[in-house]
């Protein structure tokens, strides 16, 4: 005897045999598609923001600021200006880079002469001599045990990007703190000079 469908309040149900539609990525647009689907699907940054928020709500712990608590400061410091010693670039998420790394240009001559929007995710660059000053540095925790890292937060003083916060943590180097069970932030001597 054969397993019949639930009724519901407007007649019967039928089911018909389930068949997969391929989903795929669209890599011209961005848009994830099923075919058969009216709407094109979320944009691909809405599906990775998606997945991140999915994985905070399964693990993370958030974020902390422990600008007061010298102990994941490394060597920075809160309220120190610091020069930018080479070519730097700033993503629109604020996140700084080197160049030709995490998405960003070779070189200020191709970020200038970018006409066909390879790098429309960075907001600019970060000249030699340009200023920052340290704001606020935080501690994420994330997936339980799994990890912890600690942001390094400035102001840009000048330039292009004057008065844009941005982050440091991706170009700083680090030291492990066995205390505190965190990578500890470390100023890129090659990158960054602290001024008096």
């Amino acid at each position: 005897m054969a397993l019949r469908p639930p009724f519901l309040p407007n007649g019967p149900f039928e089911a018909k045999p389930a068949q997969p539609e391929p989903k795929y990525i669209d890599l011209a647009s961005g848009k994830a598609r099923v075919p058969g689907m009216k709407s094109e699907g979320a944009s691909l940054p809405s599906l990775v923001w998606s997945s991140v928020l999915i994985l905070c709500l399964s693990g993370c712990e958030g974020m902390r600021d422990v600008s007061k608590d010298p102990g994941y400061h490394g060597d920075y410091h809160i309220g120190a200006v610091y020069k930018v010693k080479t070519l730097l670039f700033v993503h629109r998420d604020g996140v700084v880079w080197r160049p030709d790394f995490g998405g960003t240009p070779p070189s200020l001559e191709a970020f200038r002469s970018n006409k066909i929007g390879t790098w429309s995710d960075v907001a600019g660059p970060l000249l030699p001599g340009t200023r920052m000053k340290l704001e606020s540095i935080w501690v994420e925790k994330f997936g339980g045990d799994v990890g912890r890292i600690v942001h390094v937060y400035a102001l840009v003083l000048d330039g292009e990007l004057t008065g844009t916060k941005v982050e440091l943590t991706f170009i700083s180097e680090g030291e492990y703190s066995r205390s505190l069970g965190v990578s500890v932030p470390l100023v890129p001597e090659s990158l960054l000079e602290k001024q008096d």
